[in-house]
């Protein structure tokens, strides 16, 4: 299953590179939820993809056929992936939950929050406890996942962490803080 996640993870870039684009147009203020701009880009992929596949066939032998042909492939990979997050989200639904633990050593106190692929804050349930245990209860979104989760202590470095599709499934998510306490 450790082999699956991994590729699944790999072909989450098109997802990535559609957030890329929303970031840019909401900075822009004009907001695209995300199912309706992966279907965007799905169509722009699947459109490349077949106006390289004509390209490659007009052209002669050579180097132009290969070049067009890699083109078609890559466009056409790309909406595919998108096609399988989607049956992925369906299939294995996500939880509801993060889970995890917060090691920030000298730290009498530590916060963590989930991020959005903007950075900005998803305002989840948070709760934690003094032994740096903590969970993050969310409504996840359709073809929207959370992006990472930020943890902060005071005296300690903000520590962001990346979410992978291990973590949104309930594997728990160990974060370390470097709060400049020397053990020696």
């Amino acid at each position: 299953m450790n082999g699956l996640t991994e590729a699944l993870d790999f072909l989450s870039w098109p997802t990535e590179a559609v957030n890329a684009v929303r970031g840019a147009l909401h900075d822009l203020n004009v907001p695209l939820p995300a199912a309706l701009a992966q279907l965007l880009a799905l169509g722009v992929f699947f459109g490349l993809s077949y106006f390289f596949i004509g390209r490659q066939r007009a052209a002669k032998d050579g180097l132009p056929r290969l070049i067009n042909g890699i083109g078609a492939g890559a466009a056409a990979i790309a909406g595919i992936a998108i096609i399988v997050s989607w049956i992925d989200n369906g299939l294995v639904p996500r939880s509801q939950q993060i889970v995890g633990r917060v090691d920030a050593p000298g730290a009498s106190s530590f916060s963590v929050d989930l991020l959005d692929f903007r950075g900005e804050s998803l305002a989840p349930t948070v709760e934690t406890d003094q032994t740096g245990a903590f969970v993050i209860t969310y409504s996840p979104e359709f073809a929207d996942p959370p992006n990472a989760v930020l943890a902060r202590a005071p005296g300690c470095g903000d520590k962001r962490i990346q979410l992978r599709r291990a973590q949104l499934l309930g594997l728990r998510l160990s974060i370390a803080l470097d709060c400049g306490v020397n053990s020696g």
